[in-house]
């Protein structure tokens, strides 16, 4: 293995997904591992939830994602060259300490990504073991200080020249429950072409906005979820979106259920409100759990894969 992705503790889903980011950034270097030492704590798998296996995807390039566990955590795994720690506020701490330490006495380079930013309260034990393990590191990175859970997600939806989907993504946006709502912002990108497309309700005021013309490559690297028609011209944007951190729906596939999912992690959805809701749900899982939005957390990634690449050029 070239690069090892530990997870300690029991991960909630914006930290698996953050997991896949670096992963597939870092198969650019080689074959990579990423250790998940318990089983997910999302407590509902919907129908399409792919279970525990021994490869978490593949890359853009077609090589598989290997996954480890527990053992892999211990150091029962083959070496690598990086070992890349991440740390979030329900980490296991002594786990990423004893990792740290089997890393190192492999002669192997730590990173140690602190996704979430320090917290005063921590226990005095908990503070001692991230120093100890910023001091087996040789690199470290921290999480954006100015960002918090709180912050309104944006979903982008790209109609280009189907005004019908547009509408169908305003009634959505309408129909979901006021609290989930209140969350979220709606960005809806039409092409030029197209007349007659704003909103025009009363529940959604100022949470929804029309953009006219090609999806700027600013607002996609912004928006938290993605939403385009299966099949249609922008279907790459939605699988790339995942594949770098974010989540992604597709609506109008041909399989027989309301919802499914891809390998990838792209949600499925039929053309209708109920089922598009709930693929929105469960691509975005306990994103507001997250501590940045995903602009924030792909600056994160960027930074760790650039010092992880230049220990593998060491």
């Amino acid at each position: 293995m070239k690069s090892i992705v530990v997870i300690p503790g029991k991960a909630p889903h914006w930290v698996c997904d953050h997991a896949r980011h670096l992963a597939q950034r870092l198969t650019d270097s080689g074959r990579v591992m990423v250790v998940f030492t318990h089983d997910s704590n999302q407590q509902a798998m919907l129908p399409g939830s792919p279970g525990n296996g021994s490869v978490l995807g593949h890359s853009v390039a077609g090589y598989p994602i290997w996954t480890g566990r527990l053992r892999a955590a211990l150091g029962l795994r083959r070496s690598s060259k990086v070992t890349i720690i991440v740390l979030w506020e329900g980490a296991n701490h002594a786990l990423a300490l004893w990792a740290a330490v089997v890393a190192r006495c492999r002669r192997e380079r730590v990173v140690l990504e602190i996704a979430e930013t320090e917290n005063a309260r921590r226990s005095v034990s908990a503070r001692i073991v991230r120093r100890l393990l910023r001091a087996l590191a040789l690199s470290s990175v921290l999480g954006d200080v100015s960002t918090n859970g709180d912050d309104v997600r944006v979903i982008l939806a790209l109609c280009g020249t189907d005004p019908a989907f547009a509408h169908l993504m305003m009634q959505t946006f309408e129909g979901m429950a006021d609290g989930a709502a209140s969350r979220w912002k709606l960005l809806l990108q039409v092409d030029p072409t197209v007349h007659h497309v704003a909103y025009d309700g009363n529940r959604r005021t100022g949470k929804v906005e029309v953009l006219v013309g090609e999806p700027a490559v600013d607002t996609l690297r912004m928006s938290d979820v993605l939403v385009a028609a299966f099949d249609g011209p922008y279907e790459d944007f939605v699988h790339q979106a995942v594949l770098t951190g974010g989540a992604g729906v597709l609506v109008g596939q041909p399989v027989a259920s309301r919802i499914a999912r891809c390998h990838d992690g792209v949600w499925l959805a039929r053309p209708s409100s109920a089922a598009i809701l709930v693929a929105l749900e469960a691509s975005s899982g306990d994103m507001f759990g997250r501590p940045a939005p995903v602009a924030s957390m792909r600056h994160l990634a960027n930074e760790v894969v650039r010092l992880a690449e230049r220990d593998l050029a060491a």
